[in-house]
């Protein structure tokens, strides 16, 4: 049975750091200095995080809880919310 586990990325994470912003490059067109500049703003921020699921030690996805998405560029009456689940 394969095993399923959850991390909390920390700033140490260096390499799951590069892969979270590679998939988000490839999935999205995300350029990947504003990923990383993204990632370690969460980071750095303990009311925000960053998750990374594992099946069998191999990460297959990813997702945070931010204080802001690219949602609120676009809607900024949502602006009224705190917290957003988003870059799953």
């Amino acid at each position: 049975m394969s095993q399923v586990e959850f991390q909390i990325l920390s700033s140490h994470d260096i390499e799951l750091i590069s892969l979270i912003t590679n998939w988000y490059y490839e999935e999205w067109k995300i350029p990947l200095d504003k990923s990383l500049a993204k990632i370690k703003s969460v980071l750095s921020d303990e009311t925000q995080l960053q998750i990374v699921m594992t099946i069998d030690s191999l990460p297959i996805a990813t997702g945070g809880i931010y204080h802001h998405v690219g949602l609120l560029e676009l809607q900024p009456k949502f602006n009224i919310h705190k917290h957003w689940l988003g870059l799953v």
